[in-house]
């Protein structure tokens, strides 16, 4: 026994040795710099040449606060994050109802359904530009055939119609992630229940009220808030589009930080920006998971 022991002590120390290399690498990569950003906040670090660096305290935080535009920013990213995850709820549940029927005409929209995770968020962007581009994009050449007089509409160009054509990308490129885990809950339903309901005459809109919808909400009210914190914190995809069409006041409020950082030069307000998103973003993940963990308790 004490041999078999000292057996699993000299793996488990040999186990260590190993991946001690990548433990250091992961904390090279990611822990050290969280805590150079956070330091940096704290700091009047800009852009130059032999510039010197000062200690400020909390001089970033307190001009962030009475700084407008972000906070306009930080606005715009509250609503964008929670009209692209409500969107894109909708939208996968509606294609996952179209999918779990088995039809063979069904493979199209499968295949549209799952795309966007074929590619990556800069080249769904690349993509839907030029999709909607007003003198060749395929959207307006097809209006202008059908003689529909809006047959060259900026989707992208025009500040009124850029926002909700934003929301609509977003919610399209993560819709797959929603698609198939609706997807794959619908087929663990119950079908004795569903044709019971069927006998009795329960409308579909019933069934999907009383049915469809109550089993679908443990999996959907989880990917609804960790989709919520993703969006806030997406950056790839806004950007792309945001740098070939700026409208004014349209930055959500990583891509503020960034243009303060990589734009401007300040680093150090730009860090203060970052630190105050993440903190943000750890207390909804705090939220929701102090939620799950008092709904599972019940």
């Amino acid at each position: 026994m004490k041999k078999r022991i000292s057996t699993i002590k000299n793996q488990d120390r040999s186990v260590r040795i190993l991946l001690s290399p990548l433990l250091a690498l992961i904390i090279l990569v990611s822990t050290v710099p969280i805590v150079l950003s956070f330091l940096a906040s704290f700091s009047d670090w800009v852009a130059g040449i032999d510039v010197d660096l000062n200690f400020i305290g909390l001089e970033n935080y307190r001009y962030m606060l009475s700084d407008k535009q972000f906070l306009a920013s930080f606005r715009l990213g509250l609503l964008w994050s929670l009209l692209v995850t409500t969107l894109t709820t909708v939208m996968g549940v509606c294609v996952a109802l179209l999918l779990n029927q088995n039809k063979r005409y069904m493979f199209p929209l499968k295949l549209l359904a799952l795309s966007p995770w074929a590619m990556s968020p800069p080249a769904v962007a690349v993509i839907w530009i030029s999709l909607m581009n007003v003198n060749s994009g395929p959207l307006n050449v097809i209006l202008r055939q059908l003689n529909i007089p809006a047959g060259e509409i900026g989707f992208l160009e025009d500040p009124t119609l850029f926002f909700p054509t934003l929301v609509v990308i977003g919610a399209w490129a993560l819709m797959p992630m929603i698609t198939l885990s609706a997807l794959a809950s619908l087929k663990i339903l119950s079908r004795e229940l569903s044709e019971a309901m069927d006998i009795d005459g329960v409308t579909p809109l019933q069934k999907l009220r009383h049915l469809i919808l109550p089993h679908l909400r443990p999996v959907l009210v989880p990917l609804f808030a960790l989709n919520l914190i993703w969006n806030f914190g997406a950056f790839d995809l806004i950007y792309v589009i945001l740098g070939s069409f700026p409208p004014p006041n349209s930055d959500i409020p990583i891509v503020f930080a960034f243009r303060q950082a990589f734009k401007y030069g300040q680093f150090g307000y730009a860090a203060a920006l970052g630190v105050t998103i993440a903190v943000f973003e750890l207390i909804l993940v705090y939220a929701i998971l102090k939620k799950q963990m008092r709904e599972s308790n019940q």
